[in-house]
């Protein structure tokens, strides 16, 4: 959704969503997107390190899996904090 798509929005009580509000869902959104991104970058390394006849290669493949965990590990510890930030408001 756009800016001008969020615009408008209502809580479920009824009350108009603000535009700060509306920038925090854009600056989650943007972090997402780019976890997303590297994500993939780490599967496709992942793919070819562990495809790889060389043993090297397959060995390097575990520390991009760990890249990967820790990526998700990560983006989900921002997000909640995030939200744990927003209770706090």
């Amino acid at each position: 959704m756009s800016n001008a798509e969020l615009t408008g929005l209502r809580h479920d009580n009824g009350e108009e969503i603000g535009a700060m509000e509306i920038a925090k869902v854009e600056d989650t959104a943007d972090m997402v997107s780019k976890a997303m991104r590297k994500a993939w970058l780490l599967g496709q390394t992942y793919w070819q390190q562990a495809d790889s006849e060389s043993w090297s290669q397959n060995k390097k493949a575990a520390g991009t899996q760990e890249k990967f965990q820790q990526l998700v590990d990560e983006t989900r510890a921002a997000i909640l904090d995030d939200a744990e930030k927003e209770t706090e408001e």
